[in-house]
């Protein structure tokens, strides 16, 4: 009878079996990798997966010692995805209450609060943006608060802006995104969960509000 391969431990690269290692907190095995594998890892945990501050936790905890080169800037990414998350927490707190005072059920999706649900920590996880749900008919208010925190769409959805008030505009898109430019930070107010209608909203769910 013909064996079939382990689907649960797939053969990855070397640098990415390496990274896959120190994010599930597995003791690394194998030979140290070659220079050229080291610039990948660095590639890979920095700018393709953004998980820096996972293997600066992972490679701290476990004794994992990585080239100094690689270590400074894995350690220099972890910074910035710390002081990101934390800005992006505060603003998230901000929010939520002048959305809550406007009569809006907002909640938080993905980003440092999943950070905090998967790792115990919002510094752990890279997130460009805060994402914010709310009800169909929560829209409005919403854009009303948006704009009175300094918030103004960014570039890439400017040109929605005269079609906000439209149903069909709403029928048809699932979020518009914003930009703050006193404080640097990006949102994106969503109220359906993708363009695609068929998949179950979270205000359908059982206790979802």
């Amino acid at each position: 009878m013909a064996e079939h391969p382990d689907l649960t431990r797939p053969e990855f690269p070397r640098p990415l079996a390496l990274a896959v290692d120190l994010v599930a907190g597995r003791e690394p095995s194998g030979d140290a990798l070659s220079p050229a594998e080291w610039e990948q890892f660095r590639r890979l945990v920095i700018s393709r997966h953004r998980v820096a501050a996972l293997v600066q936790e992972a490679a701290m905890a476990g004794g994992t010692v990585l080239p100094p080169d690689v270590a400074d800037a894995v350690r220099a990414e972890a910074r910035e995805t710390a002081a990101n998350a934390l800005r992006q927490k505060a603003e998230s707190h901000r929010l939520l209450t002048a959305l809550s005072v406007a009569g809006c059920r907002p909640a938080i999706l993905k980003g440092w609060a999943l950070g905090e649900a998967l790792y115990g920590s919002a510094a752990l996880r890279h997130a460009k943006d805060i994402d914010i749900h709310v009800p169909p008919g929560e829209i409005d208010p919403c854009l009303d608060v948006l704009a009175q925190l300094g918030y103004m769409l960014d570039d890439d959805h400017a040109a929605r802006g005269p079609f906000l008030a439209s149903e069909g505009f709403r029928a048809e898109f699932n979020d518009l995104a914003f930009w703050n430019p006193d404080r640097g930070i990006e949102v994106e107010l969503h109220w359906r969960s993708q363009h695609f209608h068929g998949w179950p909203e979270p205000g359908t769910l059982p206790g979802a509000w």
